[in-house]
């Protein structure tokens, strides 16, 4: 009967720890409301819309990414452009896959409750929004999950005495770590540590060596990086110390002078531990990886951005509350009441989703901005695809071009079109107009081109409406001022709109792309349209 009690206490357990997981990547899931690719996406779309070894292996700002390459390759073929709610639910899915793993690393350690309540803070926790709501952070999260299963398989191979297949398995998971961003080399510079440290060179020389053969293949022969300042002295401090500083504060959305203070202690832990225990790499495995992601990343990017990046704290977190977990005692919270253990966790879960909640609101206008505007410069482009010079820009992010319309229209005919909004949608959103009057301009869609045609002139003009399909030719005889607008109220037209016309003749030319909007045009001066 007590074992019948048991058995029924666990599957009440594992049924509460699940429904406590659906309700979380429902949670996650309802973050992200961007509707289509964004930002880096359109990179990955434009150059690598078609299965061949180069758009595999070609860097992504510096990055190797062979692994999202593939993933996206597949998805897209599989899903088309336009269900984006596949890459909404790989971004969740990815999230909680890592969150899983750390649970596992803390399980051997301190039991099921206290890695369940871990893993969950850091699924739910704000921290971690640029990662877990956006499909193309997969790399960023596939390096740490790869690192974290490295670990896992050699601590297996070391306390089982476990076969050779745990050091394959490790090694397999460095390369993968490597293929999904760059962040597995901090992986790999740890590892390597790892194995001369504890003195296992001799067995395990060849789980680092293969992927650092192969990373260094690859880097020789495709590898690049992205021109930038390198960082002075105290940027280069200054990073280190926020951003792992900031890793820990940003879990619960508070001051990074109390993540400071938690960093402080950590130190003094580490410190505390090897007066009492001596010096152990394997104890300080996650402080070493931490420090070398943090030093790398300043090293390329202190001097442009900022540490407290989501993307980065979302890394040093997971990695910190490892370290953490290293230093605590084996088996210290099983001896804690769980129904007393279950409830300050909780109330440290809560804490950390309602302080890093405004990460996560933030980050979902960001997304739904971007993907506003992605879906709006689709909507132009798929309308007026042959009117388009394929060199052109289609998408950017600020002045950044990620693609051009060539590229676009190519991914379009491999995978089918995005999500896009109709002209009613547009005209019916003050924001959605702006959009779509800016990208109308940037593709030159609304251009006033000189031309040489003979002019006979038939009607004096300050304003005029161009109907789809047609053309207005004009004679200016004095300098002239004209302002086109199509989506939005002429007299608010971005300045973009606004020319200064020398004496000449022009073209207005609006073609037939189903909008149904006429093109409207005003001068300061007084024209002459041309029969």
């Amino acid at each position: 009967m007590k074992g019948s009690r048991d058995c029924d206490r666990w599957t009440w357990r594992q049924s509460w720890m699940i429904l406590v997981w659906v309700a979380a990547a429902v949670y996650l899931y309802t973050r992200n409301i961007g509707n289509t690719f964004v930002v880096d996406e359109w990179m990955f779309i434009g150059a690598r819309h078609y299965f061949s070894w180069q758009s595999l292996v070609a860097p992504h700002n510096g990055h190797l990414s062979i692994v999202p390459a593939i993933v996206y390759l597949v998805l897209l073929k599989v899903f088309g452009l336009g269900n984006y709610v596949v890459f909404r639910i790989l971004a969740v899915t990815m999230q909680l896959i890592v969150c899983l793993a750390v649970g596992q690393m803390v399980l051997r350690r301190q039991g099921t409750t206290v890695a369940f309540l871990i893993a969950t803070l850091l699924a739910v926790s704000g921290i971690g929004v640029q990662n877990s709501l956006w499909g193309f952070q997969i790399g960023f999260m596939g390096s740490v999950l790869g690192f974290i299963l490295a670990v896992s398989f050699f601590d297996k191979f070391h306390d089982l005495d476990a076969p050779v297949a745990y050091q394959f398995l490790a090694m397999v998971c460095l390369c993968v770590a490597l293929g999904c961003s760059g962040v597995g080399v901090p992986g790999l510079i740890t590892f390597w540590l790892l194995v001369v440290l504890e003195r296992d060179l001799r067995r395990s020389w060849w789980v680092v060596a293969i992927p650092s053969l192969l990373y260094a293949s690859w880097s020789l022969r495709y590898g690049d990086s992205v021109p930038a300042p390198r960082p002075t002295l105290s940027q280069f401090a200054s990073f280190v110390i926020d951003g792992q500083s900031g890793s820990l504060s940003g879990l619960f959305g508070v001051d990074i002078m109390w993540g400071r203070m938690a960093f402080g202690g950590l130190l003094l832990l580490v410190f505390l531990d090897i007066r009492r225990n001596g010096l152990s790499f394997r104890r300080n495995v996650w402080l070493a990886f931490s420090a070398a992601f943090w030093m790398i990343t300043a090293f390329k990017r202190a001097s442009l951005t900022t540490p407290l990046s989501s993307r980065y704290l979302w890394v040093g977190s997971i990695i910190l509350i490892l370290q953490i977990i290293e230093l605590i005692p084996k088996h210290r919270f099983l001896s804690m009441n769980r129904r007393v253990l279950l409830f300050i966790g909780s109330v440290v879960v809560v804490l950390g989703v309602w302080g890093s909640y405004p990460l996560l609101t933030e980050y979902r206008s960001f997304h739904r901005i971007w993907s506003d505007q992605s879906m709006v410069t689709n909507s132009i482009l798929l309308a007026n695809r042959e009117n388009i010079d394929p060199s052109l820009v289609a998408h950017s992010f600020g002045e950044i071009p990620l693609d051009t319309t060539g590229q676009f229209f190519e991914a379009v005919d491999q995978f089918g079109a995005p999500d896009i909004y109709s002209g009613t949608e547009i005209l019916g959103n003050t924001d959605l107009s702006l959009i779509a009057e800016a990208a109308m301009v940037d593709l030159g869609l609304m251009d006033v081109e000189p031309t040489d045609a003979t002019c006979a002139d038939s009607e004096l003009l300050f304003e005029h409406k161009v109907e789809e399909g047609s053309t207005l030719v004009f004679r200016v005889t004095t300098p002239t001022v004209v302002r086109v607008a199509r989506f939005v109220d002429i007299q608010s037209a971005p300045d973009a709109n606004v020319r200064l016309l020398n004496p000449g003749n022009y073209t207005i030319e609006l073609r037939d792309d189903g909008f149904g909007l006429p093109l409207r045009v005003q001068f300061d001066n007084e024209v002459s349209q041309c029969d």
